[in-house]
C-alpha cells in the first residue's frame, strides 16, 4: 500500500491538466470579482448619461 502511494505521489501524468484548471478557475474568479466590483459604478454612469441625454433632448428615449 505504501508503494502505491509513493508511486502516485511521483506520477506527474495529468499534472498539466490540473494546473490549467487551477489557472482557468483563478482567471474566471478574478473576472467575476472585477465585474461585481465595477457593476454599481457602471450602472451609475449609465444612468447619468441617460439622464443627461434626456435633459438635452427633452424627449426621453
Amino acid at each position: 500500500m505504501f508503494k502505491l502511494f509513493k508511486r502516485l505521489i511521483h506520477d506527474e501524468r495529468g499534472l498539466t491538466t490540473i494546473e490549467w484548471l487551477i489557472i482557468t478557475f483563478l482567471g474566471a474568479s478574478s473576472a467575476a470579482l472585477v465585474v461585481s466590483a465595477l457593476k454599481p459604478k457602471l450602472a451609475d454612469t449609465h444612468n447619468n448619461v441617460i439622464n443627461n441625454i434626456t435633459d438635452v433632448t427633452s424627449s426621453g428615449y
